[in-house]
């Protein structure tokens, strides 16, 4: 058995994972239940307009964006809403879970924030290339237009491509599966993390 249990271990995990990325855990003893908050930030030096999913709309000089993931006791899955996270990972309460699993996790989740960060540069940059367009006339688009860079063209003509400017993260769970399938496979991928009693 490990000195550790699942939440030091997470949270010692992502330490070392994460590297510039903010996270914070939340442990819910009621619930059972270790929520993973994650944010990504990113300048905004147009000051666009962003709305969230709840509506809510900033043009603050920097773009945070949060979403979560959660560790649940395998007895409250029923009060999870699972579409509400970005991953679900159930553990039993009485023997905990496999560093194995919290391994594949935190590496998972690392390779997400890099793939978002990038991402979310893109839609602020599609954005911005987007809302020039606005009030100007046939003639002025095309001046607006040719007055971009090459890449800054091709970014605009990408971004007129999509129905709707969205981000999002996504959570890459065949990836998470394969790596967790891996290191089970291997001895320490294999030691249980006790759910904290305390």
């Amino acid at each position: 058995m490990s000195t550790e249990n699942l939440y030091t271990y997470l949270e010692k995990t992502l330490e070392e994972t994460m590297g510039e990325y903010e996270f914070a855990l939340d442990w819910s003893k009621k619930d059972r239940t270790i929520k993973t908050s994650i944010r990504l930030f990113a300048e905004n030096p147009h000051n666009i307009d962003f709305e969230d999913k709840h509506a809510i709309v900033s043009k603050e000089g920097v773009i945070e964006f949060e979403d979560s993931a959660i560790f649940y006791g395998k007895s409250k899955e029923t009060s999870i809403k699972q579409e509400d996270y970005l991953v679900t990972i159930p553990f039993d309460e009485k023997i905990g879970l496999e560093k194995g699993v919290v391994d594949a996790f935190a590496n998972s989740l690392k390779d997400m924030m890099d793939e978002g960060q990038s991402d979310l540069l893109q839609f602020i940059e599609e954005s911005s290339l987007v809302m020039g367009l606005d009030g100007l006339t046939d003639d002025q688009i095309k001046i607006y237009f040719n007055e971009l860079s090459a890449p800054a063209q091709e970014t605009l003509l990408n971004a007129l491509d999509k129905e709707e400017l969205t981000f999002h993260l996504h959570f890459d769970q065949s990836a998470f599966e394969t790596l967790k399938q891996e290191n089970l496979n291997t001895e320490d991928g294999k030691v249980m993390l006790d759910y904290p009693l305390y």
